[in-house]
């Protein structure tokens, strides 16, 4: 008995052990798994921090993509977690809930490294992303505090046979209005819809913007995200 208890504790040794190059702020690459984290000063210090779910646009990497909401996740304290998503194989809402329980897996682990709130579980993504964080939040309308759209104002990968579910989720959208991949027309006509079924819609249409949108969009984004609690 006691040389079992001997072995299973110098695995548990050696498991901290492979983690601690983990243990610190900054980008952490995680692409062979499937995802990049960010994690902010505020949670290596052992502060609870809140996790923000990162998606991507169609054919961006997790590795392009987080860059751009990792300034406003250090100074809002959030973690983010920036998935590599392929959108060519998301084709129904069993699909999305593939991806749900991806996320919701991912997140669960990192509550044995940092000090996660998992109540506090936030989602944002960009073009593709954004539409897919909209599904998301529709689909599993309990489970994320609130959503942040980037230049991803339209009803797919399922949303639309879920708009019943909007009612009280709370929406950051920003919008150029010049894409001209997302016409800022559907926008509005996502709002609407979104709207008349009971969800909070916040949103910023920046002049002469198009589809890809500079930094400062998605540092309001988090900034207005994370004043959601």
């Amino acid at each position: 008995m006691k040389k079992i208890i001997s072995v299973a504790f110098i695995i548990f040794l050696l498991i901290i052990v492979a983690n601690l190059d983990d243990l610190h702020a900054g980008i952490i690459d995680r692409s062979s798994e499937g995802y990049l984290l960010y994690v902010p000063k505020a949670a290596i210090s052992g502060q609870k921090s809140p996790v923000l779910i990162c998606l991507p646009g169609w054919g961006v990497a997790a590795k392009q993509d987080i860059n751009m909401w990792s300034f406003p996740a250090e100074k809002n304290g959030f973690v983010v977690v920036g998935l590599d998503v392929n959108y060519n194989l998301i084709n129904s809402a069993s699909d999305v809930q593939n991806l749900y329980n991806r996320i919701m897996k991912i997140v669960n682990l990192l509550a044995f490294s940092y000090p996660v709130d998992l109540k506090r579980l936030y989602i944002a993504g960009t073009s593709a992303g954004g539409i897919m964080s909209i599904s998301l939040a529709l689909m599993y309308s309990k489970r994320f505090v609130a959503v942040g759209v980037v230049s991803g104002a339209r009803l797919g990968f399922s949303a639309q046979n879920y708009l019943s579910n909007a009612r009280n989720i709370r929406f950051y959208m920003v919008h150029g209005d010049q894409d001209n991949k997302i016409p800022v027309s559907e926008f509005y006509l996502t709002k609407e819809q979104l709207g008349r079924n009971g969800a909070i819609i916040e949103f910023n249409i920046i002049q002469q913007g198009g589809h890809s949108l500079p930094s400062n969009a998605y540092r309001e984004a988090v900034d207005w995200l994370a004043k959601v609690k």
